[in-house]
């Protein structure tokens, strides 16, 4: 759940709820039509991720 928008110049924030593990990430992308190599949206469950899609292509990557 985004805590304020992303703009330019200023640090943007997220709060995540019901995480199944204690490590988390997020990406950040530019583009919702592709992510390399594949069109999006992307439907998630051939990885285990049921009801889930990929939305965005992630170049910007930041974890914990």
């Amino acid at each position: 759940m985004p805590v304020n928008n992303p703009v330019i110049g200023t640090i943007a924030s997220a709060i995540v709820h019901g995480s199944p593990t204690t490590l988390g990430g997020v990406q950040i992308g530019v583009s919702n039509t592709v992510a390399f190599p594949v069109a999006l949206p992307f439907d998630l469950t051939s990885i285990g991720m049921p009801g889930c899609f990929l939305l965005q292509s992630g170049e910007i990557n930041a974890g914990s």
